[in-house]
């Protein structure tokens, strides 16, 4: 991490958009952007931030302070502009734009980058905006406003409130997991250990229909071409610590490309639990007379739990 010291003040990093009589200022952090760079250039080798060496660097965030935001309360000439989708250094991924920055030797690399302002004596509040927004630059959609609620205590997802850790689904969907991370259910009745989600890369999938095996994309498609149960265990450490006090049993429903609780009011499962036929969003799986027990939580970082179903039937098309 660097700081730097603008030298202007900050209505001269804006860019101005007329609009007939109207003026529309919006902030142009590239110019802010670049203007630190040389400022710090001898202390900062571009090169080592772009790993695979393609000319685009890994990651870039850069911070205002909060006070940023409250300008535009101070000067009615800077405003937001709906129709362009103009933000006054709200914190953000730019999924859209490059930074081109240009290092002291000349070399230009580009960037996607986060930025805003950010309130620097609310730590907890920064580091969970920026968890947020790093999740888009991994590639995460958010997940509000698509018709999913995450309520009660498993509720949690930092493309959802900017709390607690990434769901499994997410990490699925990052590909950070490995096959041999992955247990699946098969059918019949099947014991299985799950270990915590917050400190190995394991989870449970409960899928409603079964493919081969054998295919070579068998993970994808059992994830995001049918539908699903994922079952994680969560402990009260690394990014679950101070969000939940003991450790539970969260199961998610995966359709497609979105995700949801099953049974929201319920929130986390412990043991001796069950997800039966009278259990809320999980209809299509009872009928295929599949029950889900949560048998043991210990305190070791691990628990058991015992699926039940009828067998399945393997689409190979």
């Amino acid at each position: 991490m660097f700081t730097y010291t603008a030298e202007k003040k900050l209505t001269d990093y804006y860019k101005v958009y007329e609009f007939g009589d109207e003026k529309v200022y919006h902030m142009n952090s590239s110019v802010l952007l670049q203007e630190a760079y040389d400022a710090l250039a001898d202390k900062i080798d571009l090169s080592s931030y772009d790993s695979d060496q393609d000319g685009k660097l890994d990651a870039l965030i850069m911070i205002v302070p909060d006070s940023a935001m409250q300008l535009k309360l101070l000067n009615e000439k800077i405003v937001h502009h709906s129709d362009l989708h103009l933000a006054d250094w709200w914190p953000a991924y730019d999924v859209i734009m490059n930074e081109i920055i240009t290092d002291k030797d000349g070399t230009q690399y580009l960037s996607k980058k986060i930025s805003g302002a950010f309130d620097l004596t609310n730590q907890t509040n920064t580091n969970q905006t920026l968890i947020h927004e790093l999740g888009h630059s991994f590639g995460l959609d958010d997940v509000y406003g698509r018709g999913v609620t995450l309520s009660g205590e498993a509720g949690m997802d930092p493309m959802y409130n900017n709390h607690g850790d990434y769901t499994v689904w997410s990490k699925l969907a990052l590909n950070w997991y490995e096959q041999e991370d992955v247990q699946v259910y098969t059918g019949g009745t099947q014991t299985f250990t799950l270990k915590s989600a917050q400190t190995a890369p394991n989870v449970l999938v409960i899928p409603k229909n079964q493919f081969d095996p054998e295919r070579p994309d068998y993970l994808r498609r059992l994830m995001f071409y049918n539908d699903c149960l994922l079952v994680e265990l969560n402990t009260p450490e690394q990014n679950m610590y101070g969000q939940i006090e003991k450790s539970g049993v969260r199961v998610l429903r995966g359709l497609r490309h979105i995700f949801s609780l099953v049974d929201d009011d319920h929130g986390y499962y412990y043991a001796g639990e069950s997800l039966t036929e009278s259990t809320p969003d999980y209809k299509d799986f009872a009928e295929r007379g599949i029950s889900i027990k949560i048998d043991e939580i210990k305190d070791d970082g691990t628990c058991t739990v015992t699926v039940t179903g009828l067998e399945y039937t393997i689409e190979t098309d």
